[in-house]
């Protein structure tokens, strides 16, 4: 059934564990340009679901150590497809938090912030929005806003990860 996107990224997935298992940077590469063939596909299929980029996006972030000729093309598709998921899906939490971690990790602090503030106002319960957009805060220097996210964080989950080091640290 060609026409059905739930076999192909049943395959996609198939592909990935095959990829991961690979010996060599040139193999696992190969495997990876399948499925973003793959993928590439069923986005023509379907241009408005957000999980084909998603996927993609992802994809590209695999390939990136693979190919050091090839890294910062593959970090820009990779940036490009994850924010075309959270614009497809703009009211989506979990799509707005990738592209901020994405956009986070890029060092594209401002873009970051408005991202992580949307996920946090789309679903307030989205722990990892509140304490990345801390670490923004407290790494600019304002310590205030800063604590207000991670005790906001504390409040709904205590045992998040690192969080009282980090509370404790300001």
């Amino acid at each position: 059934a060609p026409w059905e996107t739930h076999y192909q990224v049943q395959l996609g997935q198939t592909y990935e564990a095959y990829a991961k298992q690979q010996p060599s940077p040139r193999l696992k590469l190969h495997y990876y340009k399948k499925i973003e063939s793959l993928y590439k596909g069923m986005i023509h299929l379907d241009p408005f679901s957000p999980w084909f980029n998603n996927r993609l996006s992802l994809i590209y972030l695999n390939m990136v150590p693979l190919s050091s000729s090839n890294s910062e093309k593959y970090m820009a598709l990779a940036l490009e497809n994850a924010k075309q998921a959270a614009h497809k899906a703009n009211q989506n939490p979990l799509f707005q938090l990738n592209y901020a971690s994405f956009l986070h990790r890029e060092n594209h602090l401002e873009d970051a912030k408005k991202y992580y503030l949307k996920t946090i106002g789309l679903d307030p319960s989205m722990g990892e929005a509140h304490f990345n957009l801390a670490a923004i805060y407290r790494d600019e220097g304002h310590l205030d806003n800063a604590l207000t996210q991670y005790l906001h964080l504390y409040e709904h989950n205590s045992d998040f990860p690192q969080l009282d080091l980090a509370i404790a640290s300001i």
